[in-house]
């Protein structure tokens, strides 16, 4: 399996602990995701330990204010293959008080760094579908991954473009929702990718303890259940959409 979305700077567990969790769990890949130009350095220095397992990402969060010098480096760092992909970018109307005009910008000055560079995208949504489905559209062949997707077939169908896919964590476990549900069936499977987003998003079953990569299995065997497929069949899919998705990922 591969963990598509990880903060392990923001773990509390010591990274020695975590890799070596995650690689007993079968996980060949972590997609370590920087938040800001300082999350990004400390990600670029934690796939320094262990290069090739652990895979930095670089973007702008929602409501982290314009950096054109990030921007740039952000570029050049496309450009010269030293990240996985472009993120976690994206729009954010619940908990950012940041305008909406400005978090369009900055939004778009990233797709924009995606399209030029032939670069896929980490996309951060909270209750901001519509501007979401509006900008994406303008950006028609930037690959496309939807993070901890919750959204049911209505927008599923806007945002399916050729380059659209959608990647899931726990709340899928405890969502109960028949919108979540029929989202997961409308997607097909060579669109899915799964992850934990730890240290957030624990799966209940576990109790109040910290999220880990380890703990992705869990989300592959929901989508299973729901879909009725067998959970290697999951891994095995899920695994080999992340590979083709991401740059600079091999199969171990």
């Amino acid at each position: 399996m591969i963990d598509t979305h990880a903060h392990l700077f923001s773990c509390k567990r010591p990274l020695n602990e975590l890799v070596e969790n995650a690689k007993q769990a079968g996980i060949q890949h972590i997609i370590n995701v920087g938040l800001n130009r300082e999350t990004w350095k400390q990600a670029e220095a934690q796939a320094a330990l262990y290069p090739g397992f652990i895979v930095p990402t670089a973007g702008l969060y929602p409501g982290q204010k314009k950096d054109p010098v990030f921007l740039e480096e952000i570029e050049a760092l496309a450009k010269t293959n030293q990240i996985a992909a472009i993120g976690e970018i994206g729009l954010d109307y619940f908990r950012v008080t940041m305008p909406r005009e400005e978090q369009i910008d900055i939004f778009q000055d990233q797709l924009a760094i995606a399209a030029r560079t032939h670069y896929p995208v980490i996309i951060h949504n909270r209750q901001a579908d519509d501007d979401i489905i509006d900008v994406c559209k303008q950006f028609p062949t930037v690959k496309k991954v939807f993070h901890c997707f919750g959204s049911g077939p209505k927008h599923i169908d806007q945002l399916m473009q050729a380059s659209a896919y959608f990647s899931f964590t726990a709340t899928i476990l405890f969502s109960d929702t028949s919108e979540v549900i029929a989202g997961i069936n409308h997607i097909p499977m060579d669109r899915i990718m799964i992850e934990t987003d730890c240290p957030y998003l624990t799966p209940r079953i576990l109790g109040k303890v910290e999220n880990q990569p380890a703990h992705v299995g869990y989300v592959a065997e929901k989508i299973a259940a729901i879909k009725g497929l067998p959970v290697d069949l999951v891994k095995e899919v899920t695994t080999q959409n992340a590979l083709q998705f991401f740059k600079g990922l091999r199969p171990a």
